[in-house]
C-alpha cells in the first residue's frame, strides 16, 4: 500500500533511508552539518513540489520521480548510484548531481 506525506520538514541525517512506495508532496529537506544525506536507498518513491538542501539527497535510490522540485547549492552530489529515475521541471543548482546512473 502506498504512503503519502505532505507539508513536512526533515532536518535529521537518515530521516527517510530505505523508504518505499511512498508520494513525498511539499516537504523541505535540509540537514545542518550533516555528512549523510536523508534519504538514503529509497525505492519507488515520488516527489512533487519539493526542497533540497542538503548532500546527497537522492543516493542509491531506484524508481523514483522528482516533479516540479529544486535543490540548492547544498544539494550536492544529489543523484549518485540512481536507476530508473525520473527528474522533470526541477531547478537544481548543487554541483555533481549525476553520478554512475542507470536504467
Amino acid at each position: 500500500m502506498r504512503k503519502t506525506i505532505s507539508n513536512r520538514y526533515f532536518n535529521e541525517e537518515n530521516a527517510l533511508d530505505h523508504i518505499k512506495d511512498t508520494d513525498i508532496i511539499s516537504s523541505k529537506f535540509a540537514e545542518e552539518d550533516s555528512e549523510e544525506g536523508c534519504l538514503w536507498m529509497v525505492r519507488n518513491v515520488s516527489f512533487r513540489d519539493c526542497g533540497f538542501s542538503t548532500r546527497y539527497p537522492l543516493w542509491i535510490a531506484e524508481g523514483f520521480t522528482l516533479e516540479r522540485s529544486e535543490g540548492d547549492e547544498n544539494a550536492r552530489s544529489a543523484f549518485w548510484y540512481a536507476k530508473q529515475g525520473i527528474i522533470a521541471d526541477c531547478d537544481w543548482k548543487g554541483p555533481k548531481a549525476l553520478r554512475e546512473c542507470g536504467m
